[in-house]
Order: structure tokens, then C-alpha cells, then sequence
């Protein structure tokens, strides 16, 4: 027997003795069966009332889009869309121009829509009225390609969009070099509070938006 497996030997001894010593003690929890079998009950009827809840805290976390880009660019192009049928006309479109500083005038007349592909880019969102046109680039996990923001900018350039670039953070596109002062950064957590005073001013919408609204609300955009 070698010095460690000696020690091995000892340690192990010392803990059987342990085991042996708890083990001939008495209860120090007398009914303990009883009281877990009432925790158990308890929880039971706390699931079947509603009240004890796991898993997605949104339909969309439960169907894991509330982390695909593309799925909840869609949902945003959605809200964007005036005659969509979210019930809430122009009030979200209206607002984030608003945070961009373009005139809304003619917004009613916006057409919405998504992956748009101009040369070797696309555009997630974009937005087009009365000579306005406003391209959203949307981030969640994914990092840019190779030089995406300046290569947007230059793919749709003439009809002089709005660039914005929606992400977790707020931060401008690392890729944006010579069109960085062109670009709008905005979080995703912005886009909820914009959806949610559209829905302040319209709370008959359908109950889609809220879904969306409240996953945006909880997940943030950071798809946990």
C-alpha cells in the first residue's frame, strides 16, 4: 500500500465513521415525510391555480423567436406597417420618426418591408413614404459581416435613407466607417417603450402587440 492510498484509507474511514454517528442519531426533523408530502400538495395546487409558473414567460420566449432576428424583425415591420392589422395605424412608425428627427407627414402611406436585397446586402427593415425611406438593420446575438454598415449605406444610398442600427446596447455599427455619421443607434429596449405608448393611445390593438410588447419588455432584445 503506497503513503497516498494510505491516506485515502484513513479519509475514508473518518467520513464512514461521520455517516455512522448521523445515522444513529435521532430524527432531528420529526413528521419530515409528512410535511413534504403537504409542500407538494401545496405546490400541486398552486400549478393547477396558475400561480407557480416555469419556462418562456412569452408565447414568442416559449417558441424561442424572442432571439431570431429575422422573426422579430418581422413582428417590428409589423408594428411599422400603418394599415397593418395590429389596430394601432401609424402611432409606433410615427414615434420612432420622431426619435429619428424625420418628418412624419405622409407616414400613412408607408410600405413596409423586410430582408430587402440591393446588390450583395440586405436590409432587415425598410421603411418608404413621400420620399422618406428609413432601413433598420437589427441585431440580437449576431455579429456584423464584413463591411455591412458601409455597405448598406452605399447599396440604398440613393434613395438617401435613414440608417438606423437596432441592437442590445445602442452602440453605432463597428463596420460603419465611412458612413458613421449617417447611422442611427437604438436598442431594442427603446422599441418597447415606443410600442408601448402607441398602445398607451390605442389599448383596443390586437393581442399580438402586447405579446410582443411584453417579451420586448422582459428579454430586452437579449434573447435569454
Amino acid at each position: 500500500m503506497t503513503m497516498q492510498t494510505d491516506v485515502f484509507a484513513v479519509e475514508f474511514a473518518r467520513m464512514a465513521a461521520q455517516w455512522e454517528s448521523i445515522a444513529s442519531e435521532p430524527n432531528p426533523v420529526p413528521g419530515w415525510e409528512l410535511e413534504i408530502a403537504r409542500m407538494r400538495d401545496h405546490q400541486d395546487r398552486l400549478r393547477a391555480a396558475g400561480q407557480w409558473r416555469t419556462g418562456g414567460r412569452t408565447l414568442l420566449h416559449a417558441l424561442w423567436v424572442h432571439h431570431n432576428e429575422v422573426m422579430m424583425c418581422r413582428g417590428l415591420a409589423w408594428l411599422l406597417t400603418p394599415d397593418g392589422w395590429h389596430g394601432l395605424g401609424t402611432a409606433v412608425l410615427d414615434r420612432l420618426l420622431d426619435r429619428l428627427g424625420v418628418p412624419t407627414e405622409g407616414s400613412a402611406r408607408a410600405v413596409v418591408t423586410t430582408e430587402e436585397s440591393r446588390g450583395d446586402t440586405r436590409a432587415d427593415v425598410l421603411v418608404r413614404f413621400e420620399g422618406v425611406a428609413v432601413l433598420i438593420e437589427a441585431k440580437i446575438w449576431a455579429l456584423e459581416q464584413r463591411h455591412q454598415a458601409d455597405r448598406l449605406a452605399h447599396d440604398f444610398g440613393e434613395e438617401m435613407p435613414h440608417p438606423v442600427f437596432l441592437t442590445r446596447e445602442g452602440n453605432y455599427p463597428g463596420t460603419a466607417v465611412t458612413s458613421r455619421g449617417r447611422w442611427h443607434p437604438i436598442t431594442w429596449s427603446t422599441i418597447a417603450e415606443i410600442v408601448a405608448l402607441g398602445v398607451s393611445t390605442m389599448p383596443d390593438c390586437e393581442p399580438g402587440v402586447k405579446e410582443y410588447l411584453r417579451t420586448l419588455e422582459i428579454y430586452g432584445g437579449t434573447g435569454r
